[in-house]
């Protein structure tokens, strides 16, 4: 037996922390437990006890002969290719009412989704999902409110043809202005379950980089809003995290929060602002940078007696568009595997109208090999990026670390307090 390469070790409060990264599996164990089972991997005629057999089940250890890569490789094919879920993720509209600096999308607001168009979409997802698999729908966009006319037809037919897939469940990715009380009741009955909505620091800060196209502010309208929302939807707020939108105005935006008595009542995701060519912006955080913004905030919620740390969890599945069935549709009815090619002729892979067409960035994308072996082989948060973003290493030719590389033993540490 061995002890298995993705399985981190940690030391909390005189006792030992394990966590394997593929099954997100945490055991804590005494100094004398853990004394033991070093002694056992190290002696393989000692005999196997309750404990060291629960910690194989738990994948903390593993037998010697277990090529640990091979397996977690196996296992996200499965999934890339043998899906129990389809994701469909569509643009009703490109069009936005907002103004955000950072925005990727920007010279592709020209287009809103016809009625004839959200009806052929809706045909062809359900032609291209399978009875026994389930359904999810991310509405995105642009600003996908502002296509709701689409949201309503495409739910609706997909909602009336309940057996051609096993179960249906949508999102909702919104700048949250337009998310009134009677709009989230009426995406409820669309079976939409969660609104991401982001806020950028305190109002100051949020409306400096998110505003109205007439350069009107946001926050508050949005705020009210997602107090509303909240009796029919959960809603996770986002916080783009850069130099220019810190730690310091994320602990402004939850004193906000605060004050609407939001803080306990949303979720949190903290997400840094990419550059998908070069990642070197100068505006961006490099990953170790984001990863010390990130500890600073789950610190400061823990001072308010707020844990949102969870225990981490492998990303297999994690990136839609390196998965074999799943689409992007843009509001013209073209077919995409990244949401960041929305809208260029260069990032197609069909349409609804004549099909998939199994083109060169399909190739590109549904061969991707998860990870750089000379960089990723020996991290043992390796089941928890894959390798990271996809695109940034097409685009780059490297593989771009996640944060936990860098805070993994913090995380682990605050996500434990939750469970022990």
């Amino acid at each position: 037996m061995k002890l298995s390469q993705y399985t981190i070790v940690e030391e909390v409060d005189n006792e030992i922390l394990l966590y394997n990264s593929v099954y997100s599996a945490i055991v804590l164990l005494t100094q004398s437990e853990f004394h033991d089972l070093q002694t056992f991997i190290n002696n393989d005629n000692l005999e196997k006890t309750e404990l060291f057999s629960y910690l194989e089940n738990q994948n903390i250890i593993v037998s010697d002969e277990i090529d640990e890569e091979a397996r977690l490789v196996s296992v996200a094919n499965e999934k890339r290719y043998n899906p129990s879920q389809v994701t469909f993720t569509i643009a009703p509209t490109m069009n936005c009412n907002f103004s955000c600096f950072y925005c990727y999308e920007q010279g592709f607001r020209q287009h809103t989704m016809t009625t004839e168009t959200a009806k052929k979409t809706a045909e062809f997802i359900l032609k291209n999902v399978l009875p026994h698999q389930s359904l999810k729908v991310i509405w995105y966009g642009g600003e996908p409110l502002m296509g709701l006319n689409s949201i309503k037809v495409i739910s609706e037919i997909i909602m009336k043809n309940e057996k051609k897939y096993k179960n249906f469940n949508a999102e909702i990715v919104s700048n949250g202005y337009l998310l009134t009380e009677k709009v989230a009741q009426l995406l409820k009955s669309y079976h939409v379950n969660y609104a991401q909505i982001t806020l950028d620091g305190d109002q100051i800060n949020h409306d400096s980089r998110r505003c109205l196209t007439n350069g009107k502010g946001t926050f508050a309208r949005i705020l009210q809003n997602i107090v509303k929302t909240l009796k029919y939807i959960p809603v996770t707020v986002r916080v783009n995290i850069d130099r220019e939108n810190n730690h310091e105005d994320v602990i402004r935006l939850m004193n906000s929060l605060d004050n609407f008595n939001l803080l306990k009542k949303v979720g949190f995701y903290l997400a840094p602002v990419e550059d998908f060519d070069t990642y070197k912006t100068p505006t961006c955080y490099t990953s170790q940078e984001f990863s010390k913004e990130e500890i600073m905030v789950y610190k400061s919620l823990l001072e308010r007696g707020i844990n949102i740390v969870a225990i981490p969890r492998t990303t297999i599945g994690f990136c839609e568009a390196i998965n074999r069935d799943d689409y992007v549709i843009d509001p013209n009815g073209f077919l995409y595997k990244c949401w960041v090619h929305i809208g260029k002729t260069i990032g197609r892979v069909g349409d609804i109208y004549t099909g998939i067409q199994l083109n060169s960035v399909h190739k590109t994308f549904t061969e991707y090999k998860f990870f750089s072996k000379a960089k990723c082989s020996s991290c043992k948060v390796q089941p928890l990026c894959l390798g990271g973003c996809p695109l940034i290493r097409m685009n780059t030719g490297e593989s771009k670390c996640v944060s936990y590389k860098y805070n993994i033993e913090e995380h682990i540490k605050m996500a434990s307090a939750r469970l022990i």
